[in-house]
């Protein structure tokens, strides 16, 4: 996993002010692993809906529920518990 796509989804997730300053810019294009696609879409589709900072808990729901291919699935959850630790 590549350190600043990282450092960007633990920011969205842990840091309200940078979320509501670079989520508006950021693309799932400047993502380059599929799972950080997949988390970034998760976190993008929850602040447009609720307006507000997800926590891991809900973008864990919110993968449960989400279409993610089964090879994608495990990875998508090996990445959001490395963002629950700060």
């Amino acid at each position: 996993m590549t350190a600043i796509e990282i450092t960007i989804l633990k920011n969205l997730v842990h840091n309200e002010d940078f979320l509501r300053k670079a989520i508006p810019f950021l693309k799932e294009d400047y993502f380059y692993d599929q799972s950080q696609k997949i988390i970034f879409n998760l976190i993008n589709d929850f602040v447009k809906k609720y307006n507000k900072t997800p926590t891991i808990e809900s973008l864990s729901i919110s993968l449960q529920d989400s279409y993610t291919p089964e090879s994608y699935f495990e990875s998508c959850n090996v990445l959001l518990n490395s963002l629950n630790n700060e």
